[in-house]
């Protein structure tokens, strides 16, 4: 398991030099891209591969006809929604969420949907739900990325240098090929 420092020596072999405090770019500004890419891949990448970085927390929900509650703070990217009955909740759009509740559709277990709006959930539940999730990156988080994903988060730092250098014209197409691999893992 890589660690922070692992990372940003990483980097700066690829570029060429050693990355402190006064190279270009920063240790701090390497440091932020290695938690971006982090953030990234969480976001992108398989839930099924990234097992060990699943939190769970139960969200009590209140209201009427439509019930919310608030996210985590930390929260990044739903994986799975169970009701307190542990039964899976669909994901649909918050247009859908309300329709389905409101309308008490017929062709779909109306309750039985959620929806992310913003830094809340809302559902047709009352009570509470079950949310597992993924939790926006820091810096001692790094270490919990699976190997599979370890030279793509240093191939994301050495983008952001090359971006930082004005080379958008070789950033653009690497950038979309980066985020097509971590989908491929």
């Amino acid at each position: 398991m890589a660690t922070q420092a692992d990372y940003r020596t990483r980097v700066g072999y690829i570029l060429g030099y050693n990355i402190g405090t006064s190279s270009s770019p920063t240790s701090t500004e390497v440091d932020q891209w290695i938690i971006d890419g982090a953030n990234l891949i969480k976001k992108y990448a398989a839930p099924e591969n990234l097992d060990r970085l699943l939190e769970s927390t139960s969200i009590a929900m209140g209201g009427s006809g439509v019930y919310t509650g608030s996210l985590p703070s930390d929260f990044l990217r739903d994986v799975y929604v169970y009701d307190s009955s542990n039964d899976p909740l669909d994901k649909v759009t918050p247009h859908e969420v309300g329709y389905l509740v409101r309308s008490n559709n017929t062709y779909h277990n109306s309750t039985k949907v959620y929806a992310i709006i913003g830094s809340a959930i809302a559902s047709g539940q009352y009570g509470s739900l079950i949310l597992t999730y993924l939790s926006e990156a820091e810096a001692g988080d790094i270490a919990n990325i699976p190997i599979e994903y370890e030279e793509l988060l240093v191939d994301y730092g050495v983008l952001q240098a090359r971006r930082q250098e004005d080379n958008f014209q070789q950033y653009l197409p690497l950038f979309q090929k980066w985020v097509a691999e971590i989908k491929n893992v």
